[in-house]
């Protein structure tokens, strides 16, 4: 081979590894780019499950509620008592 051939050569082989890292680095961008949108998306998501499962929760603690309520509605110390330890908790909090 000539001098010329090899240069020519070299200088494929060099734009190639160019143009191969530019390829690269904008597959890297392409995929980097849509993680905080994705991110945001399932926030969204689980934000909306949450919402949609708090009535069915509220209902299901006000059945609860109710029962336990017939059960301690005469007894003064436990209602005191609880009184005061909800007091503390928000002094507390």
């Amino acid at each position: 081979m000539t001098a010329s051939r090899l240069g020519r050569a070299a200088g494929l082989i060099a734009a190639t590894g160019k143009l191969a890292a530019r390829a690269l680095e904008r597959a890297a961008r392409v995929i980097r780019a849509p993680l905080p949108v994705l991110y945001h998306v399932s926030i969204i998501a689980l934000s909306a499950a949450i919402a949609a499962s708090l009535p069915v929760t509220f209902s299901f603690a006000a059945g609860r509620l109710l029962a336990y309520w017939s059960l301690v509605q005469n007894e003064r110390l436990f209602l005191i008592s609880t009184e005061i330890v909800v007091a503390f908790v928000l002094i507390l909090v």
